[in-house]
């Protein structure tokens, strides 16, 4: 997975797909942008860092990037908005057999991202229960070198 698409969201995981909401937008800052994604069982989470580019700050606004980023088929959703800040999602997928049921929420700006996520899965008949957390937010306005 591509890690500039985890930065904005990482709900891909749940193979939920977003449609753009109308309404005001929000310009991705560039700069070095950290991840961490956490679990109750897992605490102190784990985190990735990774560049973002005043190119690819340009060409998606942060409603744009997680519409994108979320554009998996095999779902039916039941609530999907993207807008003012603020995202939700739920709904169901069926990718090759493993069925899932998600709820997500989560607050973004041009900086940062926060999402919390319920998912249950099928998987050979026995129900698998996650919940995850995630967060996004820029370290610095400008990336270290070597940084992608």
């Amino acid at each position: 997975m591509n890690n500039k698409l985890m930065i904005v969201a990482t709900v891909v995981a749940t193979g939920s797909a977003a449609a753009v909401a109308a309404g005001s937008s929000s310009v991705l800052l560039p700069g070095y942008y950290e991840t961490r994604t956490s679990s109750p069982g897992s605490p102190a989470g784990e985190a990735v860092r990774d560049c973002v580019t005043a190119s690819e700050a340009r060409e998606r606004t942060v409603e744009r990037w997680l519409a994108e980023s979320t554009n998996i088929p095999n779902c039916a959703f039941t609530k999907r908005s993207i807008g003012g800040g603020r995202f939700a999602f739920a709904g169901s997928c069926n990718n090759g057999g493993m069925k899932s049921s998600f709820i997500q929420t989560g607050t973004y700006s041009p900086t940062s991202l926060s999402m919390n996520m319920k998912m249950t899965m099928n998987a050979g008949g026995k129900p698998i229960s996650l919940d995850l957390v995630t967060t996004s937010r820029r370290i610095a306005a400008a990336c270290p070198a070597g940084a992608r």
